[in-house]
């Protein structure tokens, strides 16, 4: 009897003993997995911070120009995401982090990116975050015939309104501002005074102009004078010119002269005629010189003109519109042509002396 109660006090030591070295053996084994601490640490910091926010999972950095997320205390083998956010008119000035032993391990300058899915690894993480504002070149031209303001090529942050300027000169007007390079935009293209406002890249606009066009009525009038007996005949015309629109006005008349008789010619081309001036434009003369008939002639014919406005031609070789080679200033009654920067109407009367 006392052996067999030996036996089943050994065998109840040896279960027991079993027991307990299975449950040591889990507890060793339970002891050796990793057990998530929560300890390892992303830092944002740099020039311009506000609020440094650092132990929030999501933490949210902010700085002048913009804020970076993703500061904070997080899991050792977690790989959470780190990224610059700039505001309007601000872009990235540098972005860059990483553990102690690769500092520079994600960096804005290089990837250009400026979001990073950081592979902790068991290590702390610095960034570096700083903000810049956004700058682009403006480039503002004037065409022919005006000013702009300012001019040139200037440096401007984006996404804020420029005053522009063009100021056309004297006998132009302004047509509008075109881009010709670039992303900017106007606010009003057909304002002589508006703004310009540059966004993503550089940019040129231009400031167009052209000659303005101004209505002129000059009158013509012309003196008609003439002799003639059995052995000779004389012809002239005079001619003045006026106009109540402007002053300044000049016609140059040309032509050509012949001259078979003694005396000199009484016109030498180009004749110049001035406002309210009378002055001789043409003539002829003959007379017979023998009792065959022979006659000898004199004569000045006009061709064509110009017209001159405070010393700018504004119109060139003009010629009878019939076609005919001698200039008739009958032909222009009610006629309009255009010139440079007019356009010019004329009125014609004819007198007898």
């Amino acid at each position: 009897m006392k052996k067999v109660k030996f036996l089943f006090l050994t065998a109840f030591v040896a279960v027991f003993a079993g027991c307990q070295s299975e449950e040591m053996l889990e507890k060793s084994s339970e002891n050796d997995k990793t057990t998530p601490t929560g300890d390892i640490r992303i830092t944002i910091k740099g020039e311009g911070m506000t609020n440094p926010a650092t132990r929030a999972t999501d933490g949210k950095v902010e700085f002048e120009g913009g804020y970076a997320t993703g500061a904070g205390l997080y899991n050792g083998t977690d790989q959470p995401v780190v990224e610059a956010h700039p505001d309007g008119g601000y872009e990235v000035s540098y972005f860059y982090g990483g553990p102690t032993n690769e500092p520079k391990k994600y960096d804005y300058s290089q990837s250009g990116t400026s979001l990073f899915e950081v592979d902790l690894g068991g290590q702390d993480h610095t960034f570096h975050c700083g903000f810049k504002e956004k700058k682009r070149n403006l480039t503002v031209n004037a065409g022919t015939g005006g000013s702009v303001s300012p001019s040139g090529t200037n440096s401007y942050r984006v996404k804020k309104p420029i005053d522009i300027t063009a100021t056309p000169d004297n006998g132009y007007e302004f047509t509008g501002w075109t881009i010709t390079e670039g992303d900017v935009t106007i606010n009003d293209p057909s304002s002589l005074t508006t703004t310009a406002t540059l966004h993503n890249t550089n940019s040129t606009i231009t400031a167009k102009f052209k000659q303005s066009t101004r209505s002129v009525t000059i009158n013509l009038d012309r003196f008609y004078s003439s002799t003639s007996s059995m052995n000779s005949g004389r012809n002239y015309e005079y001619l003045t010119l006026s106009s109540t629109d402007c002053s300044g006005i000049i016609c140059k008349i040309y032509g050509q002269t012949k001259n078979d008789m003694d005396n000199m010619d009484e016109v030498s081309y180009p004749v110049q005629i001035e406002p309210n001036k009378k002055v001789m434009y043409a003539y002829s003369e003959w007379e017979t010189i023998n009792q065959d008939g022979d006659t000898r002639e004199k004569s000045a014919t006009p061709q064509s003109f110009d017209i001159m406005i405070d010393n700018v031609k504004v119109l060139s070789n003009i010629k009878s519109p019939s076609g005919k080679q001698t200039l008739d200033f009958g032909e222009f009654n009610g006629k309009e042509i255009p010139g440079t920067g007019y356009n010019i109407t004329f009125r014609f009367t004819t007198h007898w002396e």
